[in-house]
């Protein structure tokens, strides 16, 4: 929603949603933002990098419990990092 210039939003994981973006009063069409997932070589990357900052138990690190990671969690950066703690 606008008002005096000031863009004015909300984010939610809800699957309910009440009116669609188009149905909405002075939304912009560019509102929303595709944030591209990570590809396997930066997946990699990642889970090295939580296993440097202790994310993730060198001892039980392996190649194939990270691209079990990614593929679990679609190359979502935040669900990666979540599923991490669990390895």
């Amino acid at each position: 929603m606008l008002h005096n210039d000031m863009m004015v939003g909300a984010f939610s994981h809800s699957t309910a949603v009440g009116k669609l973006r188009q149905e909405l009063p002075d939304v912009p069409s560019d509102a929303r933002l595709i944030f591209p997932r990570y590809t396997v070589d930066e997946a990699e990357t990642v889970c090295h990098y939580y296993m440097r900052q202790k994310i993730i138990r060198r001892e039980s690190f392996s190649e194939e419990k990270w691209k079990k990671i990614y593929y679990l969690s679609n190359g979502n950066g935040s669900e990666m990092r979540w599923l991490a703690a669990f390895i």
